[in-house]
């Protein structure tokens, strides 16, 4: 039996990774990787949303873009840097 990967936001919504598209793995995986050097929050913003990683994005309306799991871990990874350079807090 395998244990599911999965993602806990700072409001402890669990995300399972299993449930995301291929792309989107794919993309969780690429942006890990990304997290892991550490970089500033305005970098790491600026790299999730640059316009060669909204391909993941580009056959959903804005509506489901935004509601979509891939979407919601990225913003999440996007605020625990911003609140560990202290731009926002919990």
């Amino acid at each position: 039996m395998t244990t599911a990967k999965k993602y806990i936001t700072l409001e402890k919504e669990v995300v399972y990774i299993n449930n995301m598209s291929k792309s989107e793995q794919s993309f969780y995986s690429q942006i890990k990787d990304y997290y892991r050097k550490k970089p500033s929050h305005m970098d790491f913003s600026n790299y999730w949303r640059a316009e060669d990683q909204r391909a993941v994005w580009s056959d959903c309306s804005r509506k489901e873009c935004v509601n979509s799991l891939i979407f919601k871990i990225c913003q999440d990874l996007d605020s625990r840097l911003a609140i560990k350079e202290g731009h926002l807090r919990l």
